[in-house]
């Protein structure tokens, strides 16, 4: 059910891998929560990425080769480091040129509200 933040996660690390990050695993439980159906339907999650952030006009499709991978945060682990500073040489730069049709989608988008 969680279809759009996995899809997310994918356009995240095609296009601001720098905005990846890995969070801890922690086991909870809502007694509240709504039932629902729990795993992955990667057809569903690809579907989601295609609607809305393919762009046939500007030849954007991220996420095309999508697997589990993909929509898993833990997967671009940095590992430990001694200073920020070192931290920081091994984040990647954000790929603006690759994404730059989402970009300009997203600025005309915000320019007429």
């Amino acid at each position: 059910e969680w279809v759009s933040q996995a899809s997310l996660f994918c356009i995240m690390r095609t296009c601001h891998t720098s905005s990846v990050v890995l969070v801890p695993y922690v086991i909870g439980r809502n007694g509240a929560h709504r039932e629902y159906t729990r795993g992955l339907n990667m057809g569903q999650i690809y579907k989601t990425i295609v609607d809305n952030y393919h762009d046939e006009e500007t030849g954007f499709y991220p996420c095309k080769e999508l697997t589990v991978d993909d929509v898993f945060q833990g997967r671009d682990f940095t590992g430990l480091h001694e200073s920020g500073e070192e931290l920081n040489k091994s984040i990647p730069p954000p790929k603006l040129d690759t994404c730059s049709p989402m970009k300009k989608r997203y600025d005309d988008w915000e320019s007429q509200i």
